[in-house]
């Protein structure tokens, strides 16, 4: 039973609000500033203020930055690469700033160079602290709610634009972060989620997993507009995970309830059906996938099926009607295994990868089935250090076997 966390991201997410939850929660400054302090070693602190915001208390994280100055990506990665931090917390902050210039290059035609907000040395600190943070806080996953839905405009140097910046969107839709639609009483005004706060989301949350969890700690980090409903925080609990309420099989893993979704199609176009699987995939399907059939006045069709939760069922079924040229939806419930898994890490060209461990569990023992190297891991050390991506993976699994092997 590990440490875990999860975001209650009530009235929005930003670096600085992370950074406010966390020392909320307890993590010491002192600790912070000095992890931080290995990227940019002077010329800044961080100002904690107890504050109301509505009626919750809680921490506002103030960057107060001494002659800022304007950084490019190279040279934010440059600063990282060259502390002396961990070589995997370099890797995950890495990571993050790949989502972020990747967002920025979609939101403004592929030319990221000018990172106008972005490019201050606060979002620096503010990514080098939530990695830290998570660290310094003995914290092994971490989950969020949905992103809240804002009302209004965002206002920055590139003019106004909606409340979810361009760039943010784009983290949105790319790394399918979930977003509370409706069923608010409020909804923040404004840009509620910055593009810092949705590529920390992105990179280090967990969004396969969920974990029934008992907290120990609890702490907000409030937003610096004061507003009460909803109140502009954000909260973070710290506890011990909890083993999944799912019925076990002792030998393999836990069965749970889903619905298969599925429609013949035979007049959308391939570009149609790409576009309707990424909004099935956003409507919170578990996995959406294409079967060749052959239909009436001998047609070649597809059957697009998609798998999903019960609660999912009806926003997926919109997804079919709205994106494909269906007129039905068949649903049948569906009982799954899902295999025991394990996360661990391994260190792999002295950067720390995670790896899957599939498991088959009893009473008596545990086996290791098999490992998958995360992609995404594996993906950025391959950038980083030059090398292929195959030969990075089998470097991975090589080394996660020796490990299990060496631990039976």
């Amino acid at each position: 039973m590990g440490v875990v966390a999860n975001l209650d991201i009530i009235g929005g997410m930003s670096g600085d609000m992370l950074l406010g939850a966390m020392l909320d929660a307890g993590l010491p400054l002192d600790a912070l500033t000095r992890e931080v302090g290995k990227v940019v070693p002077h010329g800044w602190r961080i100002v904690p203020t107890q504050v109301l915001r509505g009626q919750v208390r809680g921490t506002h994280a103030a960057v107060v930055v001494e002659d800022d100055r304007k950084w490019d990506w190279n040279q934010f990665r440059n600063a990282v690469s060259e502390s002396t931090l961990d070589a995997g917390e370099k890797l995950t902050i890495q990571r993050v700033f790949n989502c972020l210039e990747e967002a920025e290059k979609e939101a403004h035609g592929g030319d990221a160079s000018h990172l106008h907000e972005l490019g201050t040395t606060d979002t620096l600190i503010d990514v080098v602290g939530a990695v830290a943070g998570i660290r310094l806080l003995r914290i092994e996953r971490l989950t969020a709610s949905p992103l809240p839905t804002s009302a209004g405009v965002a206002r920055s140097s590139h003019g106004v634009t909606a409340s979810f910046a361009p760039a943010t969107m784009s983290i949105i839709r790319k790394h399918r972060l979930p977003v509370a639609v409706g069923g608010s009483a409020s909804r923040p005004t404004g840009e509620a989620v910055t593009p810092t706060g949705a590529a920390l989301l992105a990179t280090l949350t967990d969004r396969a997993h969920s974990s029934q969890m008992t907290i120990r700690e609890c702490g907000y980090g409030a937003g610096t507009r004061d507003t009460a409903d909803p109140p502009n925080v954000l909260g973070i609990w710290i506890g011990d995970a909890h083993s999944s309420d799912a019925r076990e099989d002792p030998d393999t893993g836990h069965h749970d309830e889903t619905v298969v979704l599925e429609a013949n199609i035979d007049d959308s176009s391939p570009e149609e059906l790409g576009y309707a699987m990424e909004r099935l995939f956003d409507a919170g399907a578990l996995d959406v996938w294409f079967t060749p059939i052959q239909m009436k006045k001998n047609r070649p069709g597809v059957l697009m099926s998609a798998m999903a939760n019960p609660d999912r069922v009806s926003a997926c079924a919109r997804a079919f009607i709205l994106h494909t040229s269906t007129f039905g939806v068949r649903t049948r419930p569906a009982s799954r295994l899902i295999a025991s898994r394990e996360t661990i890490e391994v260190e792999v060209f002295d950067c720390r990868v995670r790896v899957k461990l599939k498991l088959a569990e009893s009473s008596s023992e545990r086996t290791v089935l098999d490992i998958s190297p995360e992609y995404d891991d594996c993906a950025a050390l391959a950038n980083l250090v030059d090398k292929p991506l195959r030969q990075v993976m089998q470097e991975a699994r090589r080394i996660a076997w020796e490990t299990v092997n060496a631990d039976a």
